[in-house]
C-alpha cells in the first residue's frame, strides 16, 4: 500500500471527472506507515534510538517487538513495543485531544499485560507539550479512575512531536540499500503528511486539551530571527538530501 500511495496509484475519478488520491492522510495510516517502516530497521538505529530520545532511561535495544493496536476491549493503544527489559506502550495524535481518561486506561492496560517489565509510555503529537504536562494529564487520569498510587515515576513518560521524531529516524546514516530505501520511504511519509512543515501548519491550530508551545522566534517580525527558529525545528532532516519536488527544498533554495 505504501509504495502504491507514494507512486499515486490510489487514485479515482468523481463524478465531476476530477481526478482525486483514495487515501487521505490521517492519524492512523500515518502511525502505521512510519512505525511500519521503522520496525524494518535494525532497532540500534531505527525504533530503538526513537524510544531513547524520548525516554532515556531505557537501554539501547538491538531488537524490538512490535503490536500494532493490540486489542483489549474498550482500550486501544496505538503500539506496543517488547523487549526482554521493558515495555513501551505508544498513543500517536496528529489532531485529536486524548478521549476520557485515556492515557490512565491505557496505563492500567499495560500494568495488566506486562506486570514483570519495565512499563514506559510514549506519547506522539503533532503539538509542542512537554513530558511534566503528559505526566500531570496521566495523573489527573488515575486519580479519576480511582488509582492515585499506581502513577508511575515520571521518568516513565516520553513524549515526542512527530517533526522531533521524524528527525531522530531520518538522521540514521547506513550503507545497507536496503535501510537506506527505508529510511528514503519515512522521508517522503514525513515530507507528503507534512510533519517537516509542522511550523507553518500549527500556527493556527489549537489542541482542545493539551496546551500549545511555540518557538517565539516563530512569530517574530524581523526575517533573520524567524528563519533561526524555525531552522531549530528539524535541522537533521533538513542536512539530508531531500527530493526536488519537496517543500523544504523548494523553500531554502
Amino acid at each position: 500500500m505504501l509504495l502504491a500511495h507514494r507512486r499515486r496509484k490510489l487514485r479515482r475519478a468523481d463524478e465531476d471527472g476530477a481526478v482525486r488520491d483514495i487515501v487521505a492522510w490521517n492519524e492512523d495510516l500515518i502511525t502505521s506507515y512510519v512505525f511500519g517502516l521503522l520496525r524494518y530497521l535494525p532497532a540500534d538505529r531505527g525504533l530503538s534510538r526513537v524510544l531513547q530520545s524520548a525516554l532515556p532511561v531505557l537501554p539501547l535495544s538491538r531488537s524490538i517487538e512490535v503490536s500494532a493496536w493490540p486489542p483489549d476491549g474498550d482500550v486501544e493503544p496505538d503500539a506496543l513495543f517488547l523487549t526482554d527489559a521493558f515495555a513501551c506502550v505508544v498513543e500517536a495524535k496528529w489532531e485529536a485531544p486524548f478521549g476520557p481518561q485515556q492515557l490512565g486506561r491505557e496505563w492500567l492496560w499495560l500494568r495488566k499485560e506486562q506486570p514483570k517489565l519495565f512499563r514506559t509510555m510514549l506519547i506522539v503529537t503533532r503539538y509542542r507539550v512537554s513530558p511534566g504536562e503528559v505526566f500531570h494529564l496521566l495523573e489527573e487520569d488515575l486519580r479519576a479512575l480511582g488509582v492515585p498510587e499506581l502513577v508511575p515515576e515520571p521518568s516513565q513518560i516520553g513524549v515526542l512531536t512527530w517533526t522531533s521524531l521524524a528527525t531522530v529516524a531520518l538522521d540514521t546514516v547506513t550503507d545497507a540499500p536496503h535501510e537506506a530505501a527505508i529510511i528514503a520511504d519515512l522521508r517522503w511519509v514525513f515530507e507528503s503528511c507534512g510533519a517537516l512543515r509542522e511550523p507553518f501548519d500549527g500556527w493556527n491550530l489549537t489542541a482542545p486539551s493539551l496546551a500549545l508551545e511555540r518557538a517565539p522566534t516563530w512569530y517574530a517580525e524581523d526575517d533573520r530571527r524567524y528563519w533561526t527558529g524555525l531552522a531549530a525545528a528539524a535541522p537533521s532532516a533538513w542536512r539530508r538530501p531531500l527530493d526536488p519536488t519537496s517543500f523544504f527544498a523548494w523553500m531554502t533554495r
